[in-house]
């Protein structure tokens, strides 16, 4: 099939279906840059909700979110310099069998009611 140019016939109509596809397929590019974009923009956000959840659960806090509970068990109110903190290496549960034992050990420090409380957990 060929294509005859004859006086009637314009440069637009030879181009138009050419440029409609360019159109299309720059569009197309457009929307699936966008949609990239916006799930880039979505999963950052994830990530900052979960870095920010962490943050507010104790995970890097050295008592890990407790500073208020354990100062409230305390006959003084204050916690000892003793009292077993959140390391870096130490799984969660690591960490809360070394304050049951710090517990256990500095009992004379407990609130009565607070330790009483604590042998029924165990």
């Amino acid at each position: 099939m060929t294509t005859t140019i004859n006086a009637n016939t314009s440069l637009n109509q030879l181009f138009k279906p050419l440029l409609m596809k360019s159109h299309l397929i720059s569009t197309c590019l457009i929307l699936a840059s966008l949609t990239v974009s916006a799930q880039n923009s979505s999963e950052m956000k994830k990530v900052e909700k979960i870095e920010t959840t962490e943050n507010i659960s104790g995970e890097h806090d050295k008592y890990l979110g407790r500073e208020d509970k354990i100062k409230n068990i305390m006959k003084n109110g204050e916690i000892p310099a003793s009292f077993p903190t959140f390391e870096t290496g130490l799984s969660k549960e690591e960490y809360k069998l070394l304050v049951k034992d710090w517990l256990r050990a500095n009992k004379p420090l407990i609130k009565e009611d607070e330790y009483t409380k604590f042998e029924h957990k165990l």
